[in-house]
């Protein structure tokens, strides 16, 4: 828990003390409080954009350079270390390799995910939609939604006596409790454990905290600049290892991944500066009761982090349909392009599923329903009260049918894909 500041009953502009001294230490002691205050949340990330300088990004980085951090990563589980620099922005689809210009994600007179026109602008600019009740999903999403929502785990449930100690432990978080505290009450209760065997041998990583690389950010070349999509800084997503003892791709497997490069160096499949790879689920959390943003908040940065899970996925199933890829026997099975996402406070989880349509389902989706146009689609499909028992049961299960299914089926679609993308390669 975070102690609170001490409260003074000075302020150092209003002491009429004659001693130079006196006032100047006075000063410093309010300039310490007032430091202290402003870290009550951990990752408001809207803040962070539009105050933290960005540097070179870890995707500027060499191929031969050494991946950061990575060292204690296993017994590290989910707990990450410090972000390291941030990225910097660079336009969608450039291939000329990106210099920093010392700025950060947002300019000072840009909207930030905290701010009620973010999503009318800068997402909606970008071709970023938030469907909060949609009618209905597209045929296949809904589909695997509902894999995902009825699927039973061979695993044991929550028993009555977890439960119990669960609910005793959201309740000791109180109304004004912190992003840490929810954090660690997701990370015990939802998350499956890091350091178990099963998950070890996965492949499987997640990280917190971790800003994602800047060339998975949408930007669309129309919106203007003010209106950029603030960099994704998730505070929880998985994804896949890149490291080469941990990594659950072959080394050709992981050397057609320099096949995604939009220009020499970019190293598009590492999707953070912790070598993560082909993000598929990311987490938001908040502190209820006004000490941590909102679901609201939540859900803006949520549709940031899926983008840049669709558009890690899509570059993949841009290579796979080049005519050369499939001229020998037909188009190529593509990878699934959807991804999840949760905003959760220390009351209410909300699950989205996003997708990017195919280009060809694009146009035709466009001219049938205009609210649907081409881009990222990011839906709510489940919303869960973490109070009631029952409901807690099911977004455990639900979250943890989606990390089993990126650790199967999705991860499997994305080996046979750099496979072929590697075979095409060696064919010219």
């Amino acid at each position: 828990k975070h102690p609170r500041p001490a409260k003074r009953s000075y302020a150092s502009f209003l002491d009429g003390a004659s001693s130079v001294d006196t006032r100047v230490s006075r000063w410093v002691e309010s300039v310490i409080e007032s430091s202290e205050a402003g870290r009550l949340t951990r990752s408001e990330s809207g803040l962070d954009y539009l105050s933290e300088p960005a540097d070179n990004g870890p995707q500027g980085r060499p191929r031969s350079a050494p991946e950061m951090g990575l060292a204690d990563e296993n017994a590290r589980g989910c707990m990450g270390p410090p972000a390291p620099p941030t990225p910097s922005i660079t336009s969608v689809g450039r291939r000329t390799q990106p210099v920093s210009q010392g700025r950060t994600s947002t300019t000072s007179s840009s909207f930030g995910p905290r701010d009620k026109d973010y999503r009318d602008f800068n997402l909606e600019l970008n071709k970023i939609s938030i469907e909060l009740a949609p009618a209905e999903l597209p045929e296949e999403i809904g589909r695997h939604v509902a894999e995902i929502r009825d699927r039973r785990r061979d695993s044991p449930e929550m028993t009555d006596e977890e439960l119990a100690t669960y609910l005793e432990d959201r309740k000791a978080l109180g109304a004004q409790c912190y992003e840490d505290q929810v954090t660690e009450l997701i990370q015990n209760w939802v998350l499956p454990d890091h350091k178990r065997r099963g998950y070890k041998q996965s492949g499987l990583q997640c990280d917190t905290g971790i800003p994602m690389s800047s060339h998975l950010t949408p930007a669309d070349p129309a919106a203007p600049a003010k209106f950029r999509v603030s960099q994704p800084k998730p505070d929880i997503v998985y994804g896949y290892k890149g490291r080469t003892n941990a990594t659950p791709f072959t080394e050709s497997q992981r050397l057609a991944q320099e096949a995604l490069d939009l220009y020499p160096g970019q190293a598009f499949a590492r999707a953070n500066g912790y070598g993560l790879r082909f993000p598929f689920l990311a987490l938001e959390l908040k502190a209820d009761g006004g000490s941590g943003g909102s679901i609201y908040v939540a859900e803006n940065q949520c549709a940031g982090d899926s983008a840049a899970c669709l558009r890690a996925a899509a570059r993949l199933n841009e290579l796979l349909l080049l005519p050369l890829q499939h001229e020998a026997g037909g188009a190529p099975r593509t990878v699934d392009n959807l991804a999840y996402s949760v905003a959760a406070d220390n009351r209410l989880a909300q699950l989205h599923v996003a997708w990017m349509p195919a280009a060809a389902a694009a146009a035709a989706a466009a001219a049938a329903a205009p609210a649907r146009r081409p881009g990222y689609h990011m839906a709510e499909v489940r919303s869960y009260v973490l109070s009631r028992p029952d409901e807690l049961r099911d977004f455990r299960r639900h979250v943890r049918n989606i990390i089993d299914w990126g650790s199967g089926q999705r991860l499997a679609q994305i080996q046979a894909a750099l496979d072929t993308i590697l075979e095409a390669d060696r064919a010219r």
